[in-house]
C-alpha cells in the first residue's frame, strides 16, 4: 500500500476513534452486491471500543435503501439503548455474550447465536462480557 494512502487511512481511523462515531468500510460493490470481511470489521471495533468512555462503538457496513447492517463491540457492562427498532432485525454475536430485553423479557445470546426480531419488540441490550454483535435492521425506504 502506498505510503500517502496508509498515512490518509490512519488519519482516518484516528478521527473516527476520536469521535467516537461509525465508520463506514469500503465495500467491494460490483453487480449489485456489497462484499464485507467480517474479520476486518470485528478487528476494528474490538481495537476502537478498548479505552472508550462510552464503552461501545460501531462500524456501519451498510445504510442504503431498506437494508442496514452494523458491526458493534461492547465492553463488559456496556448497553446499547433502543425504544424500539424500526424495522424487522437480526442480532448474531460474533464475540462474547449479550443479553437482549425483548418485550420484558430477557434472552441470552452466545457465539454463533442469532436472534430475529420484529420491528418495535427490541428494547436494549447488555453485554455479559466484551462482545461483537452483527446486527441487520430491514426498514422503509428512507425519505
Amino acid at each position: 500500500m502506498p505510503a500517502k494512502k496508509a498515512a490518509a487511512q490512519e488519519t482516518e481511523t484516528r478521527a473516527s476513534i476520536i469521535k467516537l462515531r461509525p465508520t463506514k468500510p469500503k465495500a467491494a460493490k460490483s453487480d449489485g452486491a456489497a462484499q464485507f470481511s467480517l474479520q476486518k470489521e470485528m478487528l476494528a471495533v474490538l481495537q476502537r471500543v478498548s479505552g472508550n468512555k462510552s464503552k461501545r462503538t460501531a462500524s456501519v457496513l451498510i445504510d442504503e435503501g431498506p437494508i442496514r447492517a452494523f458491526v458493534f463491540a461492547l465492553d463488559k457492562g456496556a448497553t446499547l439503548d433502543q425504544d424500539a427498532i424500526d424495522g424487522n432485525a437480526s442480532v448474531q454475536v460474533l464475540i462474547g455474550e449479550v443479553e437482549v430485553k425483548v418485550g420484558r423479557a430477557k434472552k441470552t445470546l452466545h457465539v454463533g447465536d442469532l436472534l430475529v426480531l420484529d420491528a418495535g419488540s427490541a428494547r436494549g441490550a447488555e453485554a455479559v462480557d466484551p462482545s461483537v454483535l452483527l446486527i441487520t435492521i430491514a426498514a422503509g425506504e428512507k425519505s
